[in-house]
């Protein structure tokens, strides 16, 4: 389907969500010809969905770009040099993610590509130049018939999650005692497992240093309900709930995190 959803944030960012309708060669359509070639990769189904249709949502909310992959196999958004290419027939191949297992969690991590056709910052971050530079920075996440897209002028992440997931077994292994204790009273108690799962995921995303634990250097001080609220631009989109406001501490900064759900999917993003 269309975009399902498209949040406008301060600073210009976009955050947006894609309802998985589609079957495979619908969703295609919607992409590069290189997508299509790396999503064929992918020998389950399921994972060749969510990676086209995020592919798609960016074309939709950003039709000069395309996304390749920065050393640390994190998404990054490139801009054809000629603005005439269009998302059928972008050449070249992006760079195939490889994965691991992320040692904290037994989670897949992106592993390290190469040859990424982007510059840098001196501080090793990647840095688009052009006309459309100022939103350079892209997350991205999917799950569960979802995908999920933020573009920003700065570092910025998303992760989405089903708001009922059974985290029963695991949430011992991302939830600390102490951050147990900061559950608002108004927030349901199955919400709060998906809340902290998909504000830590997004923090290690965004401050992109392989082998942080979740549970140890991932730690949620402060949940509070949001106060102000940005609601969807345009019509037909679906409500948003549950809004809460979350300070995350990891690798030496301090985050601010916002997240909300919406038909049943939680969503947390970061930005700056």
């Amino acid at each position: 389907m269309p975009v399902h959803l498209k949040l406008p944030l301060p600073g210009g960012t976009i955050l947006a969500l894609w309802r998985i309708d589609e079957e495979e060669t619908p969703l295609a359509s919607l992409c590069t010809v290189a997508e299509q070639q790396e999503a064929a990769a992918f020998a389950a189904p399921r994972r060749r969905l969510e990676y086209l249709a995020w592919h798609a949502l960016l074309h939709a909310l950003l039709p000069e770009a395309h996304a390749a992959h920065d050393p640390e196999g994190g998404p990054v958004l490139v801009f054809p040099s000629s603005g005439q290419n269009t998302p059928a027939n972008i050449p070249g191949g992006l760079p195939h993610r490889q994965n691991c297992i992320r040692p904290d969690t037994g989670l897949h991590k992106n592993a390290r590509s190469e040859n990424i056709p982007f510059e840098h910052t001196r501080f090793g971050d990647p840095l688009q130049t052009g006309e459309f530079a100022p939103l350079r920075h892209i997350g991205v996440s999917h799950s569960h018939g979802y995908a999920a897209v933020i573009l920003s002028a700065q570092p910025c992440a998303v992760d989405i999650e089903p708001a009922d997931s059974d985290f029963s077994r695991a949430a011992r292994r991302f939830i600390s005692p102490q951050e147990q204790a900061l559950q608002p009273c108004a927030l349901p108690e199955a919400l709060f497992p998906a809340l902290v799962w998909c504000a830590k995921e997004a923090v290690y995303k965004w401050v992109r240093i392989s082998g942080l634990s979740l549970l140890h250097d991932i730690r949620i001080t402060e949940i509070h309900p949001e106060t102000t609220r940005t609601n969807p631009s345009g019509t037909g989109f679906p409500a948003l709930e549950a809004f809460h406001r979350l300070t995350v501490t990891a690798a030496g900064k301090t985050l601010q995190l916002h997240g909300f759900t919406v038909e049943g999917i939680c969503c947390v993003y970061g930005i700056g």
